[in-house]
């Protein structure tokens, strides 16, 4: 008789598991709101930090890789890049066309946007780029990071 006894009790405590992991609608509401909020933040940090306004928003752990054009590369390699890169920039805007926030679960979430970006460097040359971009974020210490 305990043998079944024990399965409701297992089956009870599994079942108030999993439904403590699922998000509730203003749960996943909040998450996208805090996600498009510091993807509009990461556009005036770029905007008046030029390249290096990125680095705030990227998360440092040994697990980060940022991928563009096919090639990966560490957290480290990516902030060294945009340092030795940046004085070569007047100006950065950067414009989120669309966003597409998918939550996760409270601290971890994936986006989707296309984006607009206009870049002037130093001798007045102006390009403007546009494309799409894919991203896990992660919410460490009450801030979003790519």
């Amino acid at each position: 008789m305990r043998p079944l006894l024990l399965l409701p009790t297992i089956l009870l405590v599994l079942s108030n598991c999993t439904q403590n992991d699922r998000l509730t609608e203003q749960d996943s509401a909040s998450i996208k709101s805090d996600v498009q909020q510091m993807l509009s933040a990461m556009s005036d940090s770029i905007r008046v930090r030029g390249l290096a306004g990125w680095i705030p928003f990227l998360d440092q752990s040994p697990e980060f890789t940022w991928e563009f054009h096919g090639l990966q590369t560490s957290y480290d390699s990516l902030v060294a890049a945009e340092q030795r890169e940046s004085p070569r920039y007047q100006s950065i805007a950067l414009t989120w066309d669309s966003i597409r926030v998918q939550p996760i679960a409270s601290d971890k979430a994936t986006f989707s946007a296309t984006y607009h970006e206009v870049v002037v460097d130093t001798t007045g040359m102006k390009c403007t780029l546009t494309g799409s971009v894919e991203a896990h974020v992660i919410k460490i210490s009450g801030s979003w990071k790519v």
